[in-house]
């Protein structure tokens, strides 16, 4: 059981790391960080300066988790993946919703199964699991109280500030809001 729960653990943090990383690298590419963040290794072809960037992020929690002699596993690991896996969670509805609202009045051809009741669905199905997953967010951490209410803060403040500047790219420059997630990622 320990082996699977090492495992399983490695390729959880795997995974938040790459999807973190590719996170990163558009935002940068974008201009909404960094544009270091945004550029891909000419030798390799992988974002190398979010790749950095987010190693550099995991390194800073291990060692803060060192410091503070915090367990490793219901510590370090828990608290931060849970509060990632209700970020992931959230973004996924988010962009279901994006899906169903963009093809809303134009369906390009594509039968409404594929853009309208797979988006609405997949929609409600992850809205639900967050809300469940908020509230019982303990089951997540191993704690409750003022811990989890720390954890989950940073989601609905990072969420309004996304809001807040796209609102604010639109006002003040709608060509460049118009162009955001349009950057042809071959010319990268």
């Amino acid at each position: 059981m320990h082996a699977l729960i090492i495992v399983s653990a490695f390729a959880a943090t795997l995974a938040f790391h790459n999807a973190a990383a590719r996170y990163l690298y558009a935002l940068g590419r974008e201009g909404l960080l960094p544009r270091h963040l945004g550029e891909v290794s000419a030798r390799h072809g992988f974002p190398g300066g979010a790749v950095i960037a987010q190693t550099a992020f995991n390194l800073l929690v291990v060692l803060a988790g060192a410091l503070l002699a915090a367990d490793p596993y219901t510590v370090v690991f828990l608290w931060t993946n849970s509060t990632a896996v209700l970020g992931i969670m959230l973004m996924q509805a988010m962009a279901a919703l994006a899906v169903w609202a963009f093809f809303r009045h134009d369906r390009r051809g594509m039968c409404a199964a594929r853009v309208v009741w797979a988006p609405l669905v997949s929609f409600a199905g992850l809205a639900l699991l967050t809300v469940l997953a908020v509230f019982h967010f303990d089951l997540l951490t191993g704690e409750t109280g003022l811990v989890n209410v720390v954890l989950l803060a940073p989601l609905p403040l990072v969420l309004v500030a996304g809001l807040y500047v796209a609102l604010r790219i639109r006002r003040g420059d709608p060509q460049r809001y118009a162009s955001l997630t349009t950057t042809d990622v071959e010319k990268g």
